[in-house]
Order: structure tokens, then C-alpha cells, then sequence
């Protein structure tokens, strides 16, 4: 009798001792999976973050590049931006070892991210210091071979830039750039032809002027010329082949203070069509 409920204990003790061992290696094997799982997710965190890091340093480089070239030239900025959006059509027209060996290609040109700093961009080194050191040509190809790059990475990221989602934008930008660029150049010239701003204005005695940079022409009593109460003149800007009409119109308030309000228009070469740009007073 003894002897029967030794054994029977000894087959409960067996049981439970196997029992609490196979829990203990069940937690185990929770917790293996479930540190790989968490080893997984910051793996995966930390590739987001080291991705997200080298996108923005790329795209501040790039940003340099673009104010650099667009100081020089805003044309020269547009032919590179829009080349770049047909480099970006190319690319999802093509499969995918064409984009895994241009790839490769930039991989091989720049080992690291630094390589791609043509400038050296330091926060304090002006623009001006970087566009002596560096020719536009150099620009522009660092410039495309980021923006390549930025593409590119649309293989493996939503993070990409897309040319085709920033056009609309970009066609704004730099419309309204070159807008202010035109605007600038009508006052220099009209500042040379000889009118002054200030309390009065005095009207230049010459119908047309001339220099290296400018032709200035008067609009008043050109025949066929659409009759307007504003004194307009005709500006042809040389450096940047364009046009524009700067028109004035001077009124007298109630109480006799005299009032100038000034209008900037884009033109073409007959001066016949304006499309507003500014104005002041």
C-alpha cells in the first residue's frame, strides 16, 4: 500500500516537474521570438531613420546647388530641373536592372554620402565664395547626379522625391522669380532713362534710350496704341531677352496731395500685350 502511493507520487511529482519544464521552455521560446521580433522592428526603425537622415542631407545639398545655379542663371536652372523630370519619366519607363545599374554606377562615383558635397557646405561660407570655387557646368552635374539618386531611391523608399509631383510648383517658383528679376531690370532702366522717384516725378526729355543693357522707348501717342490715362514706356532687357512696360499715373486726392502709383507689366516685343507683374506707389 505504501509502497503503491510512493509511486504514485513520484509519478505526480515526475509529471508536474515535466510540466513546469515544458512551460519554462515555451516562455523561453516566447521571449526568444518575441526579442527577435522587437530586434526586427528596431532594425527596421533604425533603417527608417538612417534612410530619412541621408534624404534630407541629400536634399539640403541639393537645395545649395539649385540657389547657386538659379544666382547664375534661372534659366540654366530650369533646363536642369526640367531635364531631370525627363530623367524621371525614363526611369519608370525602364525595367528594373536598368535603375539597379545607375544605381550601382553612383554607388561606385560616391562611396559615401559626404562625396556628393561638391561645395563643401558650410553654414557660414557665403553663396558667392561657393560660385567663385565652383563653375555652373560642375553645378548643374552634381545637381543632376543627386536628383538621380533622389529618383532612384524610389525603389526602395516613399520617401522619393517625384519631378512630376513639383512641377506645378516649381513652374510658380520660378515664374514669380523671374517676375521679380524683370521687375528689377524695369527700374534700372527706368532709373537710367532718367525719370525720378520721390515727392514728383519728372519725365526724361528723349523719346528712347540705349545702353549695353537696356532700350527704353516711349509709348505715348504710338499710333494704334490702346488710349489709358498712364504715361507707359516700352523696356527691352538685353542680359535676359525680355520685355516690359512700366506705366506711371499720378492723381490728386481731395486734399490736394499728389499721389504716383507705379504698374510692371511682362510684354512682348511690340510692347502690345501686358501681363501685370507689380506695382506700388
Amino acid at each position: 500500500m505504501l509502497a503503491s502511493l510512493t509511486d504514485c507520487s513520484g509519478g505526480i511529482m515526475g509529471w508536474w516537474l515535466f510540466s513546469a519544464s515544458l512551460l519554462v521552455v515555451i516562455l523561453l521560446v516566447l521571449k526568444i521570438k518575441t526579442d527577435g521580433e522587437s530586434r526586427v522592428h528596431e532594425l527596421h526603425f533604425e533603417r527608417e531613420r538612417v534612410l530619412t537622415a541621408q534624404k534630407f542631407y541629400l536634399e539640403a545639398l541639393r537645395r545649395e546647388l539649385a540657389q547657386l545655379i538659379k544666382g547664375v542663371s534661372l534659366e540654366t536652372f530650369e533646363r536642369a530641373f526640367y531635364k531631370m523630370h525627363e530623367v524621371e519619366q525614363e526611369f519608370k519607363r525602364s525595367d528594373s536592372s536598368r535603375c539597379k545599374a545607375e544605381k550601382a554606377l553612383l554607388f561606385k562615383k560616391f562611396p559615401t554620402m559626404e562625396n556628393f558635397d561638391l561645395i563643401g557646405t558650410r553654414h557660414f561660407v557665403s553663396y558667392e565664395s561657393a560660385k567663385r570655387n565652383n563653375h555652373i557646368d560642375e553645378l548643374v552635374e552634381r545637381y543632376r547626379e543627386i536628383s538621380t539618386f533622389l529618383i532612384l531611391e524610389d525603389e526602395v523608399s516613399s520617401r522619393a522625391i517625384s519631378y512630376e509631383d513639383e512641377r506645378r510648383i516649381f513652374e510658380e517658383c520660378i515664374q514669380d522669380e523671374k517676375n521679380k528679376r524683370l521687375r528689377y531690370a524695369i527700374d534700372e532702366a527706368m532709373l537710367r532713362y532718367g525719370i525720378r522717384r520721390g515727392n514728383g516725378t519728372e519725365i526724361g526729355k528723349q523719346e528712347e534710350y540705349r545702353d549695353g543693357d537696356y532700350e527704353v522707348t516711349s509709348l505715348i501717342g504710338v499710333p494704334g496704341r490702346e488710349f489709358t490715362p498712364e504715361i507707359e514706356y516700352g523696356i527691352f532687357c538685353k542680359k535676359f531677352n525680355e520685355y516690359g512696360v512700366y506705366s506711371f499715373f499720378v492723381h490728386s486726392e481731395d486734399d490736394d496731395e499728389t499721389k504716383v502709383y507705379h504698374s510692371y507689366y511682362r510684354s512682348d516685343g511690340l510692347f502690345e500685350k501686358k501681363s501685370h507683374i507689380g506695382s506700388g506707389r
